[in-house]
């Protein structure tokens, strides 16, 4: 189980963006976003399901996602947050380094919270494909809560809304109650 104060670092120091500590609800300017701000601060007040928020780049999506794990981590609880893409290039180097990865998608699939940013940003594969389905099946099995953003599908190729939106068709099957999305 992921342990408090790891909530930006349990991929590694060298991928850690630990500047999101400081972002919370008061800094976020609400009246950008505001259906966003009311269900992020709905579900960081009583985090239940899925919540996804979606939209085009600068809305501040990033900032709401660590508001979320910074209130949860405020009420004693454990989270952990990252960026698709730096899951990922994480996993990479231990796979290039001939590490085990497992102890990374162990606890993206157990901590209580998991917060993952721009899920649609990774290139896509279908070894990305394949620890999604790992990561958002074991989950889901488990009834834990899951937060994710992403951006719209403009100027993506063909192959990537078909695996985006796989990946989409997942999430909602797997997570059947408890789901909001915000865009």
């Amino acid at each position: 189980m992921a342990q408090q104060g790891q909530t930006y670092t349990w991929l590694g120091r060298e991928w850690a963006d630990e500047e999101l500590q400081h972002q919370t609800f008061a800094t976020f300017d609400w009246t950008r976003q505001p259906k966003a701000f009311d269900l992020a601060r709905q579900f960081a007040l009583n985090p239940s399901g899925v919540l996804a928020l979606y939209g085009s780049y600068g809305l501040g999506k990033t900032h709401l996602l660590a508001a979320i794990a910074n209130a949860r981590n405020d009420a004693g609880d454990c989270c952990l947050f990252a960026s698709a893409v730096t899951l990922f290039d994480a996993i990479q180097q231990r796979i290039r380094r001939d590490e085990d990865y497992s102890g990374l998608l162990r606890r993206a699939i157990t901590t209580p919270l998991l917060l993952l940013d721009d899920v649609d940003k990774p290139k896509p594969s279908e070894f990305r494909q394949e620890m999604y389905y790992q990561i958002i099946d074991g989950r889901s099995k488990a009834g834990r809560l899951l937060v994710i953003s992403f951006n719209c599908m403009r100027k993506r190729t063909g192959f990537q809304m078909l695996l985006f939106f796989s990946l989409w068709e997942f999430i909602q099957r797997s997570f059947r109650s408890g789901w909001d999305i915000a865009r």
